[in-house]
């Protein structure tokens, strides 16, 4: 496999099939598939964004909070854009929304995929 060791600076959310926040950006909701305090990773940004593209908008958690966010477009992968720099939501919000998945959902493990 190699030698290749990736350090996180933030705790991340991988989200259950069954529960999908939405971050919403000029008119487009965005299915968010993982997210931290620096970061959040949705489905089907347009492609033309390219790279540096500055994303603003609102982030409706699961657990219902709502955050006004920036980001900017950091990378593809697949049908997922990365989303980084991410301002707006806490390490508190995050650790919020997990608990709501581990409340909600049962089959949710913290920290699996």
């Amino acid at each position: 496999m190699g030698d290749h060791h990736e350090q996180r600076n933030h705790y991340r959310i991988h989200y259950p099939g069954g529960a999908k926040p939405l971050l919403e950006t000029e008119g487009l909701q965005l299915r968010v598939t993982e997210l931290s305090e620096g970061g959040v990773r949705v489905l089907e940004l347009a492609p033309d964004l390219a790279a540096g593209t500055a994303v603003a908008g609102t982030l409706a958690l699961c657990n219902g909070e709502r955050y006004d966010v920036t980001s900017v477009v950091g990378r593809r992968e697949g049908e997922e854009t990365v989303l980084v720099q991410l301002v707006g939501v806490s390490f508190g919000a995050v650790m919020r929304e997990q608990q709501h998945l581990v409340t909600h959902f049962p089959s949710y493990r913290a920290g699996k995929r």
